[in-house]
């Protein structure tokens, strides 16, 4: 017995040795080994072995089948070639759909935007990688207010508070922000907001129901669309050294509550 498999072994080496290793294995090939008179497992075996190694092209179609029956294939090597033609078509398969992912990754993500997250946030570009700039939220200050009382009456001022935890540090003047999943902050722009000395920001109700940055203290933003679900927002102009944050919604008209990421320009 273990001289028959050293044979079998050594027939196969044979076989694959003779062709180049770039060469996938076809019904041609399986059908020349059968004519040369080489044992049935041992063509069993390269099926497995091209299959496992995904280097085989083999067709299990009722036609080719029959050829392979009529060339001396047995019941076991044609299971084995049937087999195999499965694993081609899934693995066939599996590579389309990541090519197809892949493809719509490109194109969400340009390659000017390679490796931004998909996740909802707002990023910068630093160097080669992407860093998150925490959204907060902007809530009115408490113990000066009622939640039912401000949003009752139109116009009612108060100031938003945000933290200075996580506030990106920045040099630049006029930063670049990829927004991705968030919104402007009412209407269709985005703009920046300053904040004060005390991590504030002043705003009103509009509408009953809206805040609103105080307009003296918008700073204006250009924005535009850098890959799909991707906005690049930059502030219109040179912003001083201070507290800013750029204000967003997470989701079209809910500016009840805004979202604020802090960064601060030295």
């Amino acid at each position: 017995m273990t001289l028959r498999l050293v044979a079998i072994f050594a027939a196969l080496a044979c076989v694959l040795l003779a062709q180049p290793a770039s060469q996938p294995l076809t019904n041609r090939a399986v059908e020349d080994m059968l004519r040369a008179g080489l044992p049935q497992e041992t063509v069993e075996l390269a099926v497995h072995v091209s299959a496992a190694e995904g280097n085989s092209n083999l067709n299990a179609a009722p036609d080719a089948l029959i050829l392979l029956r009529r060339a001396g294939a047995g019941a076991d090597l044609l299971n084995a070639i049937v087999k195999a033609a499965s694993v081609e078509r899934d693995r066939a398969a599996v590579a389309a759909a990541v090519a197809r992912e892949a493809e719509e990754r490109k194109r969400e993500r340009p390659g000017d935007l390679e490796g931004l997250p998909f996740e909802r946030g707002v990023y910068l570009r630093q160097g080669s990688s992407w860093t998150a700039v925490p959204p907060g939220m902007a809530w009115p200050r408490g113990g000066e207010w009622r939640w039912d009382w401000l949003l009752s009456i139109p116009g009612n001022r108060t100031r938003l508070q945000t933290s200075r935890q996580g506030a990106a540090q920045l040099s630049e003047r006029r930063p670049t922000f990829y927004v991705v999943g968030l919104y402007p902050p009412g209407g269709d722009a985005y703009y920046v907001a300053r904040i004060d000395e005390k991590g504030r920001i002043d705003a009103k109700v509009r509408n009953g129901v809206n805040l609103k940055v105080d307009e003296d203290d918008q700073i204006a933003a250009e924005a535009r669309t850098a890959g799909r679900g991707v906005v690049a927002v930059r502030p219109a102009e040179d912003l001083e050294p201070g507290r800013y944050a750029l204000m967003t919604v997470a989701a079209p008209g809910q500016q009840w509550m805004l979202q604020a990421s802090s960064f601060e320009v030295r």
